[in-house]
């Protein structure tokens, strides 16, 4: 039995995106991909799959320089080709079938990897496995090691309360790890596509994963008071979930038709004490053609590294700060447990950087004495090699300075600080991060937002002027309005007059592009 507002969702489903392929025999495979407006949130037939996840896309193109245009004809200069920044946008991964009564998951419960195979060995969950849940805390996953509560209920057998709650945790983190991690994947083919054609950022990112990983950096604008307080333990949650995924590649007719999941452990770790996952991604031979020797074959895996920063913007935010609730204190110790996991993403980026240059400064003049290689090729591949790394260390050092003074500054603990949110993604951009930005729904404050940070990426980038003007036109005219329309079947973001005072300025819809309406 199925409620009517399920049955209109699966109806809508059936007006998904398709994409479709041919292979070799003549058949065609379709990968459905069904979009789950914010209004779906609540539904159990919908609570796997991300809400309201978007890719945004923001393309500048720099005429060339007079340097670039002596080149041959037959080279294309990066710098003359379409630069392209990607954010995606979405609800934050939260159990909202669950519901909030007791808060989200619990910070004091380690973080265990979800099976949602119920295997205890190597059993694969691929996309046509229909399998049995079992408990990512009972003994057999955690090897009887643990502490607090999630101890408790794994030693607790004869009790049927401990029981319940091993098992309401475990539906909990195996919802919240299927929207985080479809999430990771989305930003992962969008990675590929851009790199596939030609953006020399993306080409870097995917060349230092082996090494670097692959680096997720989530922005949350959920509050501390009421349901979205719950939210937020569920994202939290979920982002260090997140930190023990692996990504694998294999050859497949099309890609993100095929993705398989099972326990892994990696290289060098103890195997008895495993919470590692691996997840394997099909994609076709043209997304082959741009991964790294070592992925293509299979030989590497791709370490994903997550950090969470959120800043409540909101009137319940102003409201927490007005009574300095103790709530504010789950976003301190958010923002503070991600500071360390960022500081160790640095250290690692630092090193890796430096090995680098000096690898490539020894393999350019190998090149240039020995190959005879054309100066135009050359030069692009150095370009495309210093995609990433044209951030000064000195100057992210700074910046990294900036963000933990945001963080660890007494006078900042009731004030929105959004300036924290703006230098750590800036921060996680310099490093090749991917950029996730989320509030309840993804589409009202998030859609304030992606249209800040797209302003600022060309007032930054391209020296564009007026940049306050830019944001405003972009709340106005561009695509957000539509994303809008496409949850809730209105044009306009869900504030009222009051809430639109409560937020900061720069997250403050034009006049006529906002109403009360549903979130």
């Amino acid at each position: 039995m199925i409620s009517v507002n399920e049955r209109e969702a699966v109806t809508a489903a059936n007006s998904s995106v398709a994409i479709s392929a041919s292979t070799g025999g003549g058949d065609t495979i379709v990968a459905v991909a069904p979009f789950k407006r914010s209004t779906y949130k609540n539904l159990n037939l919908w609570q796997f799959l991300p809400t309201n996840m978007q890719d945004q896309f923001l393309c500048t193109y720099k005429p060339p320089t007079q340097n670039n245009q002596c080149r041959s004809e037959a080279s294309t200069p990066l710098s003359s080709r379409p630069f392209v920044w990607h954010t995606m946008t979405m609800g934050c991964p939260a159990a909202h079938t669950k519901g909030f009564a007791n808060g989200g998951f619990p910070a004091s419960v380690p973080i265990m990897t979800v099976y949602p195979t119920g295997a205890v060995d190597d059993i694969t969950l691929d996309s046509s496995y229909e399998g049995d849940f079992q408990s990512p805390t009972s003994p057999s996953f955690r090897g009887g090691k643990g502490n607090g509560t999630a101890t408790q209920a794994a030693q607790g057998d004869d009790s049927l309360a401990a029981l319940k709650l091993r098992l309401e945790l475990q539906d909990r983190l195996t919802v919240i790890g299927s929207q985080i991690l479809s999430a990771t994947t989305a930003c992962i083919l969008a990675s590929l596509d851009l790199a596939l054609n030609g953006s020399a950022l993306h080409q870097a990112q995917i060349d230092r994963a082996p090494t670097f990983g692959f680096l997720m950096n989530f922005e949350s604008l959920l509050s501390t008071q009421g349901k979205e307080y719950g939210m937020l333990e569920d994202f939290a949650a979920g982002a260090r979930w997140l930190r023990n995924v692996f990504i694998q590649f294999r050859r497949h007719v099309v890609t993100g038709t095929f993705f398989s999941l099972r326990k892994y452990a990696p290289p060098g770790s103890n195997a008895n004490d495993n919470n590692c996952l691996l997840l394997t991604m099909g994609i076709d031979d043209n997304h082959m053609s741009v991964l790294p020797q070592s992925l293509a074959s299979g030989d590497e895996v791709v370490h994903v590294r997550c950090v969470l920063f959120s800043q409540g913007v909101n009137e319940k935010q102003s409201l927490v700060h007005a009574y300095k609730s103790s709530a504010v204190k789950l976003q301190e110790r958010i923002n503070q447990d991600n500071l360390l996991e960022l500081k160790r993403i640095y250290a690692l980026y630092r090193q890796l950087r430096t090995d680098e240059t000096e690898n490539r400064a020894r393999g350019s003049r190998r090149l240039r004495a020995n190959s005879g290689m054309k100066f135009a090729a050359t030069n692009d591949a150095d370009e495309a090699a210093m995609a990433i790394d044209r951030h000064d260390l000195q100057a992210l050092d700074d910046l990294l300075d900036q963000i933990e003074h945001h963080i660890c500054s007494p006078t900042s603990q009731y004030k929105k600080n959004v300036a924290l949110l703006m230098d750590s993604s800036d921060f996680c951009r310099a490093l090749g991060g991917a950029r996730v930005t989320c509030c309840k729904s993804g589409k009202d404050r998030t859609a304030m937002s992606v249209t800040l940070e797209q302003a600022r990426l060309l007032c930054a980038e391209l020296q564009a002027s007026q940049g306050a003007a830019l944001c405003a036109n972009m709340r106005l005219y561009g695509v957000r309005r539509r994303n809008v329309l496409m949850n809730t079947k209105a044009d306009k973001f869900a504030f009222n007059e009051m809430q639109r005072k409560m937020l900061p300025d720069c997250y403050k819809p034009p006049a006529g592009t906002y109403k009360s309406g549903k979130t």
